[in-house]
């Protein structure tokens, strides 16, 4: 990520408010298409609820699920989703969705950091409705080892909660947690994998006072920092945007906010991302 300087009047092409999953995919797509951007975000690091969440997404159709030789069609997919749905099936936004999910997938996929995993075995949570899939719809940002972010990007992403973990390390689901159940019954295969696991997390929390082992929504949100850093996205933690700048039109032109250092007011020549 650049770095900012410290005026209280900035100019961007786009703004983004929040600092989670859905803001930082914003951030780095506009900027891959030339934007300067700016996120601001409220709280001291970034993440939000998705770097505490399972960091799984459903999207059917994907490049994920061609490569493992599931090639299935939008009306399948569909006539799920309207089952499932009920009375709040859209077909115009399912239609959509369904178009832009593989693109979405593809592009962090294939022009950013954020690489992902099939869920070839994950079945779709409503798995007796008709046309519902027994794999590959979802996938999960792959497993990231801290040690690749730069210190800042380290010091900006949010910690796995600890409610949720052992010791604040994270259990992805897949083969590795598995493994974990597999030695709980007596693996010896899963029983080695759960002594490294946990021996490389404790070496993390002597060393850096943190698991660097990063996976779930940790990893999503890591992979998307850095991917933000790789794209010149400028991040500002610790500024909450306090209102949106209208001109005389009505129109959206800058956010407010308040940084560290007082009021701040920032032009957005070409939007805010909310």
């Amino acid at each position: 990520m650049a770095a900012v300087d410290d005026d209280t009047d900035l100019a961007y092409d786009v703004v983004v408010v929040g600092a989670g999953a859905g803001g930082l995919a914003a951030a780095v797509a506009a900027a891959h298409h030339g934007a300067r951007v700016l996120v601001l975000e409220a709280a001291d690091v970034c993440g939000g609820a998705t770097a505490w969440s399972g960091g799984w997404l459903w999207a059917p159709r994907t490049l994920l699920a061609h490569e493992a030789g599931v090639d299935e069609s939008a009306e399948d997919v569909t006539a799920y989703l309207r089952a499932a749905l009920g009375a709040d099936f859209d077909e115009e936004r399912i239609a959509a969705f369904l178009d832009g999910a593989p693109e979405m997938v593809e592009f962090f996929h294939t022009r950013t950091t954020l690489q992902f995993v099939p869920g070839s075995r994950i079945n779709d949570i409503y798995g007796d409705l008709p046309h519902a899939g027994t794999g590959n719809r979802s996938a999960a940002p792959r497993p990231l080892n801290a040690r690749r972010l730069s210190r800042r990007t380290r010091r900006l992403l949010r910690g796995q909660l600890y409610e949720t973990s052992f010791l604040g390390m994270g259990i992805m689901a897949g083969p590795d947690l598995g493994a974990f159940l597999a030695a709980a019954r007596g693996s010896l295969r899963g029983i080695w994998h759960c002594f490294w696991r946990v021996g490389l997390h404790l070496i993390d929390l002597v060393t850096h006072r943190r698991g660097l082992q990063l996976v779930n929504g940790t990893a999503l949100v890591g992979r998307l920092l850095q991917s933000a850093e790789d794209a010149g996205v400028d991040i500002r933690v610790n500024t909450p945007a306090t209102a949106l700048e209208r001109d005389t039109d009505g129109r959206v032109v800058g956010v407010a906010a308040t940084s560290p250092d007082g009021p701040l007011h920032v032009t957005a020549r070409h939007g805010v991302v909310l």
